[in-house]
């Protein structure tokens, strides 16, 4: 007898809380059992415990949404898994399944919900926001496959982590899954938006579950200049994702702040980057404030409809109050999108992409911040031959609106899929067919969220088109001089053509053929053919022709030499 009080006494001891994030993980979750392809027909979930330690979950809290519910006594091996289900539904997985049979198990919703795991100690250990379209078919969306964690080491906890069950039966309870495979969270973590909920409170969120200590820490926010501080953070639980941010004085109106955020780490250890956010209390936008400055209403096979505005006044104003909307065919003002439900300050001069995948077109452009890309449900149809678009007010105040049509592209463009309108000044009218042309095919055919590669201040009248910084290259791959840079400036939406020619006359290498450019493009040269070898070293004969749409043609000549 005290040979086995001994042995609990060191299981006991053994049996050590995970403390940090990770340490165990949600691996699999069975939300919809019915039809059964295999296993019994019961809804659960899967632990897998990453530690090379025995985990008691004595005094655990499993956390579905609002739910709070205590674990019974039980206990995870290391590189070990744990099911958990009802106490009523745990006699009908294979005898030797280890499980965790809970008195009230919250029954599972099929989508939308998030499940948490909390420590002892009240730490949160694991956390996924589950949604059914993690299923990569409407087949398995059906019933009877579970969706399984592809990486356990992966704690990002995003959609791309999960897929669903490959084995026969459905699903893998108790045991390594179906999916298995090394796949990394290779995302860093962003600053998404900002909120300014009153005078004295903001709202910060991120795009990833991010540390609790770092969010704690208010020394890692600051305002770059004047005398307001951050007093308190509050960050979200258990979602981590966001803070609240207390200051110590209101902010005045009409002055504009610069708030830092630095030092923030995600889950997996990425490094959010240091962030400057200019802020202000947001006002009620006029008439024309807002201008609608660019339009992706044909995107490419596998993209989406956007949107572009930009704040031409000269004041800070509330997205809030802001709708996107359309209007049908005969006229009749579509239900439309409100593009926040909490106050963003839009200040003076920003550029705003609208779409219902705005995080996926930042993330494609290479944005290193998400907080100007606003996702929209509810995003009105964008038809590809013709619409009509209007930004409102909560009031019904039009701000702006445009009556686009698929031939304002330019003329002589024949592929339009995938060509993003834009407008060559803010300040021009929308309803206009001249104020808009195609974006330029050096800046990927649109600027979501930039300033637009069409973009001409209408008092330039500059008519270089073609400018080179120097007319030799060094092409001996040390770093210095290797390529011949031009810089392309036309005064107003034109074709180039860049023609490399030998002494003897001979082409070369085409650089741009009838390219369509922007108003500001640069392309570079590094000695190469069209074949892909080194040219001689040697002089050779540039030949630049810009052309418009109306018929003016210029044409420019340089000398560009290769030396050894």
């Amino acid at each position: 007898m005290r040979k086995k009080l001994l042995i609990i006494c060191l299981i006991r001891t053994l049996a050590l809380p995970a403390a940090n994030y990770g340490d165990l993980v949600f691996s699999e979750i069975m939300a919809d059992p019915e039809p059964c392809v295999g296993l019994p027909e019961v809804e659960y979930l899967e632990l897998y415990n990453r530690t090379d330690q025995v985990v008691s979950l004595a005094g655990w809290v499993y956390l579905y949404d609002s739910k709070s519910v205590a674990f019974p006594v039980s206990s995870i091996q290391p590189g070990g898994y744990l099911v958990l289900c009802s106490k009523t539904n745990a006699a009908l997985f294979e005898a030797g399944l280890p499980v965790a049979a809970f008195p009230a198990f919250p029954a599972l919703a099929n989508t939308g919900k998030t499940i948490c795991l909390i420590s002892a100690e009240g730490t949160l250990v694991s956390c996924v926001a589950y949604e059914d379209d993690w299923y990569p078919d409407g087949f398995k969306r059906k019933g009877g496959w579970s969706l399984e964690c592809i990486d356990t080491g992966n704690l990002s906890g995003a959609a791309a982590n999960w897929t669903a069950s490959v084995d026969p039966a459905g699903g893998t309870p108790g045991r390594a899954n179906s999916v298995k495979a090394i796949n990394p969270d290779t995302q860093y973590p962003l600053c998404s938006r900002l909120y300014v909920l009153s005078s004295n409170r903001l709202e910060l969120q991120f795009s990833k579950r991010m540390q609790a200590d770092w969010l704690s820490n208010s020394s890692n926010f600051y305002f770059r200049t004047g005398s307001n501080m951050i007093i308190q953070t509050t960050p979200d639980y258990p979602g981590l994702n966001s803070l609240t941010l207390c200051l110590s004085d209101t902010l005045t109106a009409g002055c504009t702040y610069d708030l830092i955020v630095r030092n923030l780490s995600d889950v997996s250890g990425h490094i959010c980057p240091d962030t400057s956010l200019l802020l202000a209390l947001p006002l009620k936008p006029d008439s024309f404030d807002l201008s609608l400055n660019e339009l992706m209403f044909n995107p490419a096979t596998g993209g989406s409809d956007y949107v572009e505005i930009v704040n031409r006044s000269h004041r800070c104003l509330d997205l809030s109050d802001v709708w996107l909307a359309s209007y049908s065919e005969s006229g009749v003002l579509n239900e439309g999108c409100r593009l926040a439900e909490k106050p963003v300050p839009c200040m003076p001069g920003s550029y705003w992409l609208l779409s219902a995948r705005a995080d996926s077109l930042a993330r494609y452009t290479g944005s290193d911040s998400l907080s100007h890309f606003l996702n929209l449900a509810g995003m009105p149809s964008m038809p590809d031959d013709a619409g009509h678009l209007v930004l409102l007010t909560t009031a019904g105040n039009k701000l702006d609106d445009v009556a686009y049509l698929d031939d304002w592209h330019f003329v002589l463009m024949s592929e339009k899929e995938g060509v993003a309108l834009e407008k060559i000044h803010p300040d021009d009218a929308s309803d206009r067919r001249a104020s808009w042309t195609s974006a330029s095919s050096l800046s990927g055919y649109g600027t979501p969220g930039y300033r637009n590669s069409q973009y001409r201040d209408r008092s330039e009248t500059d008519d270089t088109f073609l400018t080179v910084d120097q007319v030799w290259l060094s092409p001996d791959n040390d770093g210095l001089n290797d390529r011949i840079c031009l810089t392309l400036a036309p005064p107003e939406p034109g074709t180039v053509s860049l023609t490399l020619y030998d002494l003897t006359g001979r082409v070369v290498r085409h650089l741009l053929r009838n390219q369509w450019l922007g108003t500001m493009d640069r392309i570079c040269w590094d000695g190469t053919a069209d074949a892909g070898w080194m040219v001689p070293y040697g002089r050779y004969i540039l030949f630049a022709l810009y052309c418009t749409p109306d018929g003016k043609v210029q044409e420019k000549k340089l000398v560009l030499s290769v030396l050894l």
